[in-house]
Formats: structure tokens, C-alpha cells, sequence
């Protein structure tokens, strides 16, 4: 597949993801939003509690503003219905559209926090998306070369099985290479150890390397550079 044709792939997968995630969440943000914006912009009066109802429901009288003597009901959470008394008073958002309901100026201030931290979920994960796809794409388009190469010149590198010319490259790790003795047991490998220059701790390690296609023979050199040590640069 060209690479042209595999950053096609990618955008229409990542695009799919996105649509996935802000088409059934796009509706219930823009009512949640409006609601809380209309509420935010309403009058804040004080309201004395004449009745708890069941279900954390206060019944309220508003004592003060232009809504002074109204009636509203207004749901809260366990903690402050019972930690609130009767006769006590709360400061409440009176909307005039709404009349017999109320909210608790707490509750709408909740509703704010709780609704920003979903805008920063959300957004975080579309913008990780479009991150990986930015990646995804470019590694398909940007040319990469080994982090180091090996002291040596491609022409005379020869199979050790065959005995023909070699095809330079190097290999792209996606994680650790893993090194066991003849009969030593697996164990656990991660990818956070390995052979040293091949564990990703900083970007993904690239390893000089050439191959035998003939042979299905690899070659190449791991460790972390150093002029100390013969063969590397």
C-alpha cells in the first residue's frame, strides 16, 4: 500500500473515532451547557427551608428579591439535606421560566465544575486522536535514519551464511529486545528492559542493521553509543 494511501486510512480511522465520541456526547453537552447557563444568569435569592421532602427535596420560601414569598422546590445531595434543618436558610437560582423549581446556588456551581471537566475529557481525548494521527501520518512521510551506525562500510558487510552483499537499513523498535541464554526461562519481558539502546525511555530506538533477504538473515549492532567501545559511532 503507498504511503499515501496508508495516511488515507489512517485520517478516515481517527475521524471515525472522533465521530464515534463527539456525535452521541455533542447533544447531551449543548443541553447540559444551555441549562447551566441559563441557570448561572438567574437571579440568586435567599430561601428559607419550610419542608424536606423525600427523596433529598427541599421545599422552599424565597425571603428576599423580587421573588419574595414564591414557593420552588429543589433537589440536593444527601450530605446537605441532612445536614440542613428546617427553617434553615440556603441561597437558591430562581429562573422565571421555571416557576415552582428552584436549584441551589451549590448544586449549579457542582453542575459548573462537573460540566468543564467533561469539556477537558472530552477534549483531551479528541485532541489525542488528532495527536496520533499526526504521528501515525508522519511516519509514513518523514525520513528517519538510525540513531547511530555501525563503524563499518556497507559494501564489504557480507552474509555470514551465504556470503553475498548485505542490504543496509535499520530496524525500528516498537519495544525492548529481549535476550535469553539457550534453556534460560522466558520469565516476564516488558518493555521497559532489555538489551541496552533498545529500551524506549526517549522516542522509539533505531537500530542500524542489514539483511540478507536471501537468507532471511538480520545483522545489526545493539548497545548505547560510545567512542570507547570498537564498532560504534
Amino acid at each position: 500500500m503507498a504511503p499515501r494511501s496508508k495516511q488515507l486510512c489512517i485520517w478516515l480511522a481517527i475521524s471515525a473515532l472522533v465521530a464515534l465520541i463527539a456525535i452521541p456526547l455533542w447533544g447531551p453537552m449543548r443541553i447540559a451547557w444551555h441549562c447551566y447557563q441559563l441557570h448561572e444568569n438567574a437571579a440568586r435569592e435567599q430561601a428559607e427551608v419550610v419542608e424536606k421532602l423525600p427523596n433529598e427535596t427541599f421545599a422552599l420560601r424565597v425571603i428576599d428579591g423580587p421573588h419574595v414569598g414564591e414557593v420552588c422546590t429543589a433537589d440536593t445531595s444527601v450530605a446537605i439535606y441532612d445536614a440542613t434543618e428546617i427553617g434553615e436558610s440556603l441561597e437558591v437560582v430562581y429562573v422565571a421560566w421555571k416557576p415552582g423549581e428552584c436549584e441551589l446556588s451549590s448544586t449549579v456551581e457542582a453542575s459548573g465544575w462537573i460540566i468543564w471537566f467533561m469539556v477537558a475529557v472530552i477534549g483531551s481525548i479528541l485532541a489525542g486522536l488528532i495527536a496520533l494521527g499526526v504521528t501515525l501520518s508522519r511516519s509514513f512521510t518523514l525520513p528517519v535514519n538510525p540513531k547511530r551506525r555501525m563503524r563499518a562500510d556497507p559494501a564489504e558487510i557480507r552474509c555470514h551464511v551465504c556470503g553475498e552483499a548485505m542490504e543496509e537499513g535499520y530496524l525500528p523498535l516498537v519495544s525492548a529486545i529481549q535476550w535469553r541464554e539457550i534453556g534460560e526461562p522466558i520469565g516476564l519481558p516488558h518493555a521497559l528492559k532489555g538489551l541496552a539502546g533498545t529500551v524506549g525511555w526517549r522516542g522509539r530506538p533505531r537500530l542500524h542493521a542489514f539483511r540478507c533477504s536471501a537468507c532471511e538473515v538480520v545483522s545489526f549492532q545493539y548497545g548505547k553509543p560510545s567512542d570507547d567501545r570498537p564498532g560504534q559511532r
